[in-house]
């Protein structure tokens, strides 16, 4: 009985594996605002990728079936040019170039309004979300945004892309950069 008991007390030790020096170096590394911020982007992205496409389909006055279903959003930041990038992008093969223009201004007007309305409760801690956000501050973290829509057009082997900063127009596209290139193996 003393060894049934000795057995019972010693196996849940033995069975507890302490985390190597992989999981230690991960463990001991600290989260920043920025790290929680572009999670706290990225989770809303994938979360808007349905209303986003609704968007652009409204913005194109189109209804056909979309190449691959939805859109896809994300977001990812780009140390090289200190750039954070919120990037709509959705395949149409039936889409007219005005079209996809008209798309992508419906989806990046309320993209930025969205996102504007968001940015400060993404980088800020936790509870203090809700204070007043230091405006000059506030106003460098815009500075950093571009949102982007990307429409991939395979019947004429090209691509039609959007821009626009987060900070300007609130409700407007009138600063929106448009393009088109060849995607071909020329």
């Amino acid at each position: 009985m003393r060894n049934l008991v000795a057995a019972v007390l010693i196996l849940p030790l033995a069975a507890f594996a302490a985390p190597d020096s992989t999981t230690q170096h991960f463990m001991n590394q600290p989260a920043n605002l920025f790290d929680l911020g572009m999670y706290r982007l990225e989770a809303f992205a994938h979360g808007s990728s349905e209303y986003m496409t609704s968007l652009y389909k409204r913005g194109a006055e189109t209804d056909h079936k979309m190449t691959y279903g939805s859109g896809n959003i994300h977001a990812r930041y780009d140390p090289d040019d200190d750039m954070i990038y919120v990037s709509f992008s959705v395949a149409d093969e039936q889409a007219t170039e005005q079209q996809m223009e008209n798309g992508c201004r419906e989806t990046l007007r309320l993209l930025r309004i969205n996102t504007s309305k968001s940015i400060w409760r993404m980088f800020a801690h936790y509870g203090q979300e809700r204070d007043n956000p230091n405006k000059a501050l506030l106003d460098l973290l815009y500075e950093k945004f571009e949102l982007r829509c990307w429409i991939h057009d395979y019947q004429s082997n090209g691509r039609f892309w959007a821009s626009l900063p987060l900070q300007g127009d609130f409700g407007g596209t009138s600063d929106m950069k448009i393009g088109k290139w060849n995607m071909s193996n020329d």
